[in-house]
């Protein structure tokens, strides 16, 4: 298995997005899967597939750090 974008987790991992301040702010809460950061988007540091569908472009968006998503444990 393969570690999402800068972080020590995995690919696939299940995240609540927490924290996001500005024009964003509006992700928290949104839940996802953890990947590889998507190249158009300015934050780098991991990529979250979102579970809700029509919330952002492509049901995707990426995050800048460790401190903008919560795991969710099974």
């Amino acid at each position: 298995m393969f570690k999402a974008g800068k972080s020590k987790y995995l690919i696939g991992t299940k995240i609540r997005i927490c924290n996001l301040k500005g024009e964003d702010r509006f992700l928290n809460g949104c839940t996802g899967k953890l990947t590889h950061p998507y190249g158009y988007y300015k934050a780098n540091y991991v990529g979250v597939d979102l579970d809700q569908k029509g919330i952002s472009v492509n049901d995707r968006c990426n995050l800048a750090s460790e401190d903008e998503f919560e795991l969710i444990k099974d």
